[in-house]
Formats: C-alpha cells, sequence, structure tokens
C-alpha cells in the first residue's frame, strides 16, 4: 500500500461530474459549471509521500473491510491499524450509495474526527479528506478549526474539505489563505474561492494571475472564470497550448490532457469568443482520443 498524503490538485485533476476519473464526491447539487476548479489537486499537492509495506494477509484483510468496519477500526484499532483504516477511508467513500446510510456513517466520522485530537497525525489527515468527500455542512465548524491545526498537512487537507463542502459561510476563513507563503496553500485557497463562488476573493485572485508557480496561476484563472471573471483569459488559453504544455516541466501526459481540457472547461464558463473555434479545433486535431471526445462534450454542455 502506498501512502500519497496529498488532497486531490484541483488544476491537474480530470474535470469530476465527468472531474470523471477522481474518486473525490461532490455535492450533487453544485451546478454543473461551478465543478469546473475540481482538478489540479492531487498530483501537484504533494506535501509528502512514503511507501509503507505491510504483510499481504493484513493488506487483504483491510480490502475486504466495509466503510463502517474502517471507521470502526479508525477508533478502535491499534495505532497502524488506526491511520491505515483512514486511509483506505479516503478510496472507500463511492461504496456509500444510500443516503441515510451515508448520514450516519458521516455522523460517525465526525465523532472518530473528533476523537482523534490527539492521535496519530495521519489519521486526522484522512478523516479530514474524509469529511470533505462526504461533503457534510455538519463538518464545516470542525474543518474550520483544523485550518489552525499544529500539523500543516491537517491545516492543507481542511482547507481542501471545506472547498469540497463549498459553504460560502467559510469563505471569510479562507480568503486570507490566499496570500500564504506555501504555494499549496494558495493554490488550494483558489480552489476554494471559486467553490465557495466568493466574490469578494476577485481582487487578491487577480494577483494570484501573477504567481510565480503556475498550478497557482491556473487555479486562480480557473476560480475567477467560476466568477464570472475573465481576467485570467491568458492564462485559460495557455492551459489549451499543446505546445506549452509539452514544455511544462512535471507534467505527464496525462495532467496536459486534463490542463487543456479544464482551460476550454473555463473559457467556455466565460463564453470567451474564442471558445467555440479553439474547442472545435482541439475535438477535431487533437492528437488524443480523450481529448478530443471531452473536447466535443463540452461544446455541447448546455450553458449555465
Amino acid at each position: 500500500m502506498t501512502e500519497n498524503a496529498s488532497p486531490p490538485d484541483p488544476a491537474r485533476e480530470p474535470f469530476e461530474e465527468s472531474p470523471s476519473s477522481s474518486s473525490s464526491s461532490l455535492s450533487s447539487s453544485t451546478p454543473a459549471g461551478r465543478l469546473l476548479v475540481q482538478f489540479f489537486l492531487i498530483p501537484a499537492f504533494v506535501v509528502g509521500v512514503a511507501v509503507f509495506v505491510f504483510w499481504l494477509f493484513g493488506t487483504l484483510a483491510v480490502d475486504r473491510k466495509t466503510p463502517a468496519e474502517l471507521l470502526a477500526d479508525v477508533r478502535t484499532g491499534s495505532r497502524n491499524q488506526r491511520w491505515q483504516a483512514a486511509f483506505e477511508l479516503t478510496k472507500r467513500l463511492p461504496a456509500l450509495k444510500d443516503p441515510a446510510e451515508k448520514a450516519a456513517f458521516s455522523a460517525a466520522a465526525l465523532a472518530a474526527f473528533q476523537g482523534a485530537e490527539n492521535d496519530d497525525p495521519r489519521v486526522r489527515r484522512y478523516l479530514t479528506l474524509v469529511l470533505g468527500r462526504l461533503g457534510d455542512p455538519r463538518a464545516v465548524p470542525l474543518l474550520e478549526t483544523a485550518l489552525a491545526d499544529k500539523d500543516p498537512e491537517t491545516r492543507l487537507y481542511a482547507l481542501w474539505a471545506l472547498a469540497l463542502i463549498g459553504d460560502p459561510k467559510s469563505a471569510p476563513k479562507v480568503r486570507p489563505l490566499l496570500e500564504s507563503e506555501d504555494p499549496g496553500v494558495r493554490k488550494t485557497a483558489a480552489f476554494a474561492a471559486g467553490r465557495m463562488e466568493d466574490g469578494e476573493a476577485v481582487p487578491a485572485l487577480r494577483k494570484l494571475l501573477q504567481d510565480a508557480v503556475l498550478d497557482v496561476r491556473w487555479n486562480a484563472a480557473l476560480a475567477l472564470a467560476t466568477l464570472d471573471d475573465p481576467s485570467g483569459r491568458d492564462v485559460l488559453l495557455g492551459m489549451c497550448d499543446r505546445a506549452k504544455l509539452r514544455e511544462t516541466p512535471g507534467l505527464s501526459a496525462e495532467q496536459q490532457e486534463d490542463a487543456l481540457l479544464n482551460g476550454l472547461r473555463g473559457l467556455v464558463l466565460l463564453k470567451d469568443a474564442s471558445a467555440q473555434s479553439l474547442g472545435r479545433q482541439i475535438a477535431d486535431s487533437d492528437p488524443s482520443l480523450r481529448v478530443r471526445r471531452e473536447a466535443k462534450k463540452i461544446l455541447e454542455a448546455p450553458a449555465r
């Protein structure tokens, strides 16, 4: 089992609800256009990666457990069992289909998070991700408090979780983080500002269009697009430039595709004059079948 300590990166993650291949669960009540910035948080958000080797039978036992059983392990298991179970929960939430079951599970997850204050920091980190993916507004006060957690990764994950929940009441807590010295925090705060539809964040987001870190600029431009502000147009056009993306260090082929598609989504969201012609060019001639297919869907999607 590999422990990946980073939350999804809004600008490099595939677009959900089509961000399609991401495992995080956004609220179904969120307008489709507002899901735009769920893209670049996992791959570029590497705040810490460690590899752990487990006994084979222990791994199989974890894989067979239900979310409820894993949560019980978080609360009552041994030290290693607790954080391993919390990690597995971040991947198992899609199995919670029944609304009543999900509500009960969410209440139990909230209690587990509260009870883990003095536990292994990894337990709280992964439970923070779980709370975000559950999307339960009842978690907001706890997550806002976790923005001041002593563990920096928990603080970062709490910000991401608040972004997924998207409660506009959290915007005043998030807005100052757009000026953080940590680019990972700036990037996530930009994502959150878009998700929370925080119009008061527009001046700070415009400043981030000049940020030295590419992911921050991308997330700022996409957040502005969700707020109907075209200030990030040039950044969005750059995201659609195949040649520039190929020359960008550290981007895999899949991440280049995700950037291109999300840049196009941003332009379409803004109803930019170039969106249709650029989108048709991408849909007709991009070398990736996936990109051509998704570009057609973007162009055909109903206007918000």
